[in-house]
């Protein structure tokens, strides 16, 4: 933007004048003198309006090249936050895996109690080692997918990829509404993208205009000058030198090109508008289809914090209570753990979907600077 921004000023101003001088040749010989040598100057002059719309059309590009910046700026900012929820979600898996792999520990003790006691089989022993190494491969795996995220995170921010990150905060739930209305209207209004079509229909009004004002005549001034010997024919020649103004125009005749160039902004406005609707249309899909993910995803979380996750819990310590007093079946309660880790997991998924649907909102608005909602989000 900055640099096409240099161009206003080199469309606004006067081509550089004409210099022209004949130093040599068969010049003129009148009674007053041999004409030695002739120069002269020459500049061109727009019809008015002409210089002006030039300009205009360079500040509509400019206008048009900064609000496809400031698009770029919102895409990236909006891929870093989706990025930190990414990287999020990785560090919470792996504090959840390792608290699972903790029960698991616990499960392992009262196995070893019960098999003391003859009230569990060799193989319960066996099938815990076995579910403590697939916890194992697990925490692998999100460690190998919180190093990809962070690193896609440092990219986003100019960083090496392998610069340290801060650990990651415990997130609270946000109750705030949204208007929908508003969001749209604001999303409509905002953009960039509405910004840098609405700024290349007025380029090419101002093209339109300018191609109108290309049928009437520019004018061209001049001052020649020709140098007199002082020895001339006549007997009372005086040798002074001669010089005049001259005044000129171009002749647009040739209507063909500037038909062409008016059929081609009026079409520039067409394709421009239409842009500017499809723009304005996709823009309400995104913040709909958004703000439909960030409302199911806090509904699902509320879900998994009210009434899944405790009862889930509450499920594994009845089944690990009644195992360890023989009352309970061994695999219900390693299929009761499997099932707890993975509403776990469930829910702080959920919570990096809302947080990422909170960031597309953000991107199909267009709102770089304030909050979406209530709370601080990275």
């Amino acid at each position: 933007a900055l640099r096409m921004a240099e161009e206003i000023p080199q469309a606004r101003a006067l081509d550089d004048p004409m210099f022209m001088v004949s130093p040599v040749g068969e010049m003129a010989e009148t009674a007053a003198g041999m004409v030695g040598l002739m120069t002269g100057v020459s500049q061109q002059v727009p019809f008015p309006g002409k210089l002006g719309a030039r300009g205009e059309i360079a500040a509509r590009q400019v206008l048009a090249a900064e609000a496809e910046l400031a698009r770029v700026e919102l895409r990236v900012a909006a891929e870093a936050r989706r990025a930190y929820w990414n990287y999020h979600y990785y560090h919470r898996a792996i504090e959840i895996t390792g608290q699972n792999r903790d029960l698991l520990g616990k499960i392992r003790d009262t196995v070893e109690t019960n098999l003391r006691a003859g009230r569990a089989a060799q193989e319960d022993f066996l099938r815990v080692g076995t579910e403590l190494s697939e916890l194992e491969g697990e925490l692998v795996m999100h460690e190998q997918g919180r190093a990809s995220a962070a690193a896609m995170l440092n990219r986003l921010m100019d960083r090496p990829v392998d610069a340290a990150l801060p650990v990651p905060g415990n997130v609270a739930m946000d109750g705030g509404g949204f208007d929908l209305a508003e969001l749209l209207a604001e999303a409509g209004r905002e953009h960039p993208e509405v910004a840098a079509a609405q700024a290349r229909i007025a380029e090419y009004r101002e093209r339109l205009r300018l191609a109108k004002l290309n049928d009437w005549p520019d004018l061209n001034v001049g001052v020649q000058y020709s140098a007199v010997d002082d020895e001339g024919l006549s007997a009372v020649a005086n040798g002074d030198d001669q010089w005049w103004v001259t005044f000129g125009i171009n002749l647009p005749i040739w209507r063909g090109p500037r038909e062409a160039a008016k059929r081609g902004a009026l079409r520039g406005i067409g394709e421009s508008t239409a842009r500017l609707e499809d723009t304005r249309n996709r823009l309400g899909y995104e913040v709909r289809d958004a703000l439909e993910r960030v409302e199911a995803q806090q509904r699902l979380i509320v879900l998994f914090d009210e009434q899944i996750l405790p009862q889930a819990r509450q499920t594994v310590e009845v089944s690990l209570t009644g195992y360890a007093a023989g009352q309970s079946d061994f695999l219900a309660l390693i299929d009761n753990r499997r099932k707890l880790l993975g509403y776990e997991l469930m829910r702080e998924r959920s919570l990096a979907e809302w947080r990422r649907a909170l960031a597309d909102l953000r991107e199909a608005v267009g709102r770089e600077e304030g909050e979406i909602t209530t709370e601080a989000s990275p």
